[in-house]
């Protein structure tokens, strides 16, 4: 138990807070757009004073924004909703303001998770009366690198909240790290770094390559002009999928699904994985294997495969489960490395044996102490007893 406590002591001193999926089955609420909660993750705000505990999607998308959603009358699903009217700090910066188009009053608020606090903080109050199913908060992941935008990343760290920008997710473990780099010495494989754009969150891809196919290939000899908007890429964790045009992903599913039967994107496949493969991906002359496991979603003898078309490239959920993300906006630069699973069941078993080892001497103690004075009660009987009838 104390091995436990400075377990978590340490995970709360390196500003380490849980990532929850979303695991219902409706549809949610997300800048703007619907997207299935198969790719959301949230973590726990709290907003206003006294503080009111919401849960809030992260999103890596450029809205810099908090979004909150409120609720005004009958709440016949209680979910739990924002009450301005219970909140000391809340005040009104335009009440005919617009966000994605729609009304919303914009407003200030102190917003925190765990130790981390910003007052004042820039927001959107969404009034989603209408829309019942849209009832979680949006925590952009943005830094701004002018360093002048009301994002929250940027609020925590102009008033010392954190002491570098950066903040790395981590799927593995299910947290979200804010403000210090992630230990490189924890993971299977050296990092892969990565130029990206704090406003966009993109990068530029090189080669994707499918089990020794070349799918794309955006490198060109020197002089020739760079095909600089197929070659961009979105990070991007709360999207589902990994998308690209339509003839690479054509070309990618068409060698993933050879020799299996499918039917759209869903094809016969066992636990194990056994004949599907990695796909490659090369960044700046590095290359990173995504593996099956982490665009594949298995079912009672089928797989879904998480790739799919759009009109860019998107690294979305499939991704960050292979990869453990840093994103350091100081030099604007992303690492990835892949998620330390060895690391993490060595780490699962010490605490697990060193909690037991903590239960073992606890239950030795009480029973010694139990012992010891159920011992002494007895002598003093025989004390009494030897003194009146002795």
């Amino acid at each position: 138990m104390v091995y436990l406590f400075l377990f978590l002591g340490l995970a709360q001193a390196l500003r380490k807070y849980p990532l929850t999926k979303l695991e219902n089955n409706a549809k949610v609420f997300n800048e703007g757009e619907i997207f299935e909660t198969q790719g959301l993750f949230s973590i726990k705000l709290q907003v206003g004073e006294p503080p009111q505990e919401i849960s809030a999607i992260i999103s890596m998308s450029q809205q810099k924004e908090i979004v909150i959603p409120v609720i005004y009358g009958e709440n016949p699903d209680n979910f739990t909703f924002f009450n301005i009217s219970g909140s000391s700090t809340y005040s009104v910066v335009n009440s005919s303001g617009t966000f994605n188009g729609k009304s919303a009053v914009i407003a200030n608020e102190t917003i925190a998770f765990g130790a981390v606090k910003a007052e004042a903080q820039k927001i959107f109050i969404v009034d989603i009366n209408n829309s019942p199913n849209k009832q979680n908060a949006t925590l952009p992941l943005y830094f701004d690198k002018n360093g002048d935008s009301r994002s929250f990343l940027n609020s925590i760290f102009s008033n010392k909240s954190i002491d570098d920008k950066s903040f790395t997710i981590d799927l593995y473990e299910g947290t979200l790290l804010i403000g210090q780099m992630y230990n490189p010495d924890d993971a299977d494989d050296p990092g892969i770094y990565v130029d990206i754009d704090p406003l966009t969150w993109t990068s530029y891809l090189e080669i994707i390559e499918v089990n020794f196919t070349t799918i794309a290939n955006y490198t060109l000899e020197e002089g020739k002009k760079t095909p600089v908007d197929a070659a961009k890429v979105n990070f991007a964790i709360e999207y589902p999928y990994i998308t690209g045009p339509g003839k690479e992903i054509d070309e990618i599913l068409s060698l993933i699904k050879f020799n299996k039967t499918c039917t759209d994107n869903v094809c016969e496949c066992d636990e194990e994985f056994t004949g599907y493969f990695n796909f490659t991906i090369t960044f700046n002359n590095q290359t990173i294997s995504v593996e099956p496991h982490s665009y594949l979603v298995a079912n009672n003898g089928s797989c879904t495969i998480l790739i799919t078309k759009g009109n860019k490239w998107t690294f979305g959920l499939p991704f960050f489960r292979e990869f453990l993300g840093y994103f350091n906006f100081k030099n604007n630069t992303a690492v990835f490395f892949r998620h330390p699973h060895r690391a993490g069941v060595i780490r699962n078993t010490i605490i697990i044996v060193c909690s037991m080892i903590v239960a073992i001497c606890a239950m030795i103690f009480i029973f010694s102490c139990v012992y010891y004075f159920v011992n002494k009660k007895n002598e003093e009987r025989e004390r009494e007893y030897s003194r009146y009838y002795g």
